[in-house]
């Protein structure tokens, strides 16, 4: 059984005995992927029903194994190769990610590519850990990297500036209850010196309500450790709930910069 560490050798027999454990979900990210190496332990988590989706970067090293991607597709897994924008030919950008969540409760990340020369001839690093305040913030990344598109990368590497303030223009996104059946979404694009409605936008109020929710459970937990002279992490909290937002609404929207989601 692998314990939560560091590990600087023996990687792909580390990485595979992880993914063995998985019992609902398997989500990776990483640059390279040798397909043939790792195929067979796909093909078992597919055949047990495991969701599998990988993001990789697009090139021709990730191309080559096109046959076992054909295949583990056919199966059932998700496979996607993510395109970076360049600004021109001399220019070579990467989807450079290098990590794994088993579960969504086990992460695996460093500098390792699940890669026959990773593994044989480089010096690598893993690291194994089912602490949350790790585990969530790679499931946000996963998901904004799963549905970012060339559009989406190039506004946030250019975020638009305010020609006066010169502070890059921020958008905020204000929730509110419109009525007895609907949420209101107002969109405001926020510089140093100005605030400027963009549109609304509006939801079912289940929407408003879910979110309410989320604040009044951890105010209703706040509360009962004060009454009952409780001491918690207020930084564990905080992530906490942060996570429960955004998770929620990446659940409920295209993608964090709101272009339609690829399937």
């Amino acid at each position: 059984m692998v314990r939560d560490g560091v590990f600087c050798e023996n990687q792909k027999s580390i990485v595979t005995e992880l993914l063995s454990t998985a019992t609902k979900s398997v989500k990776i990210a990483v640059a390279w992927i040798n397909f043939d190496d790792y195929r067979e332990i796909f093909i078992l988590l597919l055949q047990k029903k495991i969701k599998i989706r990988i993001a990789v970067n697009d090139d021709v090293a990730n191309r080559k194994y096109s046959k076992n991607i054909k295949e583990l597709t056919h199966l059932g897994a998700k496979i996607r190769f993510i395109s970076m924008p360049s600004n021109n030919k001399y220019e070579h950008h990467y989807m450079h990610h290098k990590f794994c969540i088993i579960d969504n409760k086990l992460c695996i990340s460093g500098s390792f590519n699940w890669t026959k020369n990773a593994n044989d001839n480089n010096y690598e690093n893993l690291i194994v850990s089912h602490d949350i305040n790790l585990v969530n913030p790679y499931i946000l990344e996963f998901k904004a990297v799963w549905q970012l598109s060339k559009d989406d990368i190039n506004m946030l590497r250019n975020p638009e500036c305010c020609e006066y303030c010169k502070k890059p223009k921020m958008i905020i996104c204000i929730f509110s209850q419109e009525g007895y059946y609907n949420t209101q979404a107002d969109l405001y694009k926020v510089c140093g010196c100005d605030i400027e409605h963009i549109f609304s936008d509006y939801f079912d109020i289940s929407v408003y309500n879910n979110l309410i929710t989320i604040f009044e459970k951890y105010s209703d937990m706040d509360e009962y450790a004060y009454e009952h002279g409780y001491d918690y992490n207020k930084e564990d909290r905080n992530e906490k709930i942060n996570f429960d937002i955004s998770n929620y609404l990446s659940n409920i929207r295209a993608n964090r910069m709101n272009y339609k989601c690829q399937d």
